[in-house]
């Protein structure tokens, strides 16, 4: 590979064209095979710490401090320390590229040496790459595309008066002991908005007297 930016992989979805690790749970892979992974992930390069430790997305129940909170790499790809869990707990699958790399190297993890002057790498554009995850992602149907006419920020937007109404049509029972909803983005040419279920990790696409649940991923 000549690229010369790491490549992530296995960073979910916050605020951003980023996969739930929910929809991309694949059994096929030889139980063998997918420890040999994890252990490959679990390489001690560390390219970035972090004050706070990552949590699993699958609510699974395992400490935070297992998940880690660092970036790891082996010098070509860059994923966050938790993601060893994802496969081996949650059958979670990765860029065929990636298992390939790691398998030529009979799933020993390089040695990886920081390059020089260079002290903090990870999320810095001319270092790290995130597209080629984001795109084989969407292949899978495992992220979602906002790009326009979807907004992360619309103007004049009232978000917890939104928030209300919504909460309010799709739990009318009991409105005050749903999951927490965070609005993710709305479009400009509609009513539509985008919302995320942060503790089960599912979307929903819904608008005000219309609400309808998607709990796969969608292109908008």
């Amino acid at each position: 590979m000549t690229n010369s930016r790491l490549r992530a992989i296995g960073f979910w979805f916050s605020q951003e064209n980023l996969p739930l690790p929910q929809l991309l749970v694949d059994h096929s892979m030889p139980k063998r095979e997918r420890l040999l992974l994890a252990r490959y992930l679990r390489g001690r390069n560390r390219s970035e710490s972090y004050r706070g430790y990552s949590w699993c997305r699958f609510h699974c129940g395992e400490r935070p401090e297992k998940m880690g909170h660092s970036d790891l790499t082996d010098g070509v790809w860059l994923w966050p320390e938790g993601l060893a869990h994802y496969v081996e707990r949650h059958d979670v699958v990765l860029p065929e590229e990636f298992v390939a790399e790691a398998c030529a190297r009979d799933f020993n993890c390089p040695t990886w040496t920081r390059p020089s002057g260079d002290e903090r790498p990870s999320y810095r554009a001319d270092l790290v790459e995130m597209e080629f995850w984001t795109t084989w992602a969407c292949r899978r149907a495992a992220a979602i595309d906002l790009s326009p006419p979807w907004h992360y920020e619309p103007p004049g937007l009232d978000r917890d008066r939104l928030l209300s109404e919504l909460t309010r049509e799709l739990f009318p029972k009991h409105p005050l002991a749903c999951e927490p909803l965070v609005l993710i983005a709305r479009r400009l040419d509609r009513d539509d908005v985008l919302l995320h279920f942060r503790r089960c990790g599912s979307l929903w696409r819904t608008s005000r007297g219309r609400a309808k649940k998607n709990q796969r991923a969608f292109r908008a």
